[in-house]
């Protein structure tokens, strides 16, 4: 089954970049701040959303994944948005087996190695699987949880891709589950009071929000690319 047509689709991932291009030296720091905002607490599953529709949260999922595989660290990029499954189209692998298939089947189903893709060297990808009807119940699921376990075993992090957070409670309930979220804005589009408004969602559902990505970023007449900003609160003093 194919995705439908979607702008991420259209954009290059940054395997297929000068590796001096400015788009991948950005997904490079935001690798390392990610390894920083995360030296107290480790980092084993990183939850990557958007307040709205169309702000880049898969490209950006996808992206940083690429980096963190090329820094040599084994890496599992997870397509958690069941209702718009995307990651698939974007490396070139079909949608099913998936997500939904080892959740709902466990261990009457595939094994999760057949469910994997593995388009790049220590980059393996699991796509969403066939859209079920009951999206955020099985995401809330103990099955849900099972698999997460598992592919921790597969990789040293786990970058799951979600519906936005103001459009369903998918992400919520995802974020419930990982030990870091990062949320990602489109620059000049997202409307403040959204952001504003997905940051008390996930803090709701108490989500360790690591910070939020600026995406879509004019630095030049020519250079087209994402910049980053991270904040993170300071520890309550003791």
């Amino acid at each position: 089954m194919k995705a439908p047509r979607n702008a991420e689709c259209d954009e290059k991932l940054i395997h297929q970049l000068h590796p001096r291009s400015p788009v991948v030296e950005s997904f490079r720091i935001l690798r390392a701040n990610l390894r920083f905002v995360s030296v107290d607490q480790p980092l084993r599953t990183l939850l990557v959303t958007s307040a709205l529709p169309m702000e880049g949260k898969s490209l950006v999922a996808a992206n940083l994944a690429i980096a963190v595989a090329q820094s040599g660290d084994p890496v599992v990029l997870v397509d958690g948005d069941l209702r718009r499954p995307i990651l698939h189209s974007m490396f070139g692998l079909p949608q099913n087996p998936g997500l939904t298939t080892l959740v709902v089947r466990g261990n009457q189903g595939p094994s999760l190695e057949a469910a994997l893709g593995r388009p790049l060297p220590r980059l393996a990808v699991l796509p969403a699987g066939p859209v079920p009807p009951n999206p955020t119940e099985l995401l809330a699921s103990r099955s849900m949880a099972e698999v997460l376990r598992r592919l921790t075993q597969e990789g040293n992090l786990v970058i799951i891709d979600s519906p936005p957070v103001l459009s369903l409670a998918d992400a919520a309930v995802i974020a419930a589950q990982c030990d870091g979220t990062v949320l990602v804005v489109q620059a000049h589009q997202t409307p403040y009071p959204a952001v504003q408004k997905a940051k008390e969602v996930l803090s709701t559902a108490r989500a360790r929000i690591l910070g939020v990505v600026l995406d879509r970023v004019r630095m030049g007449r020519r250079d087209y690319y994402y910049y980053y900003y991270y904040h993170r609160k300071p520890a309550p003093k003791t």
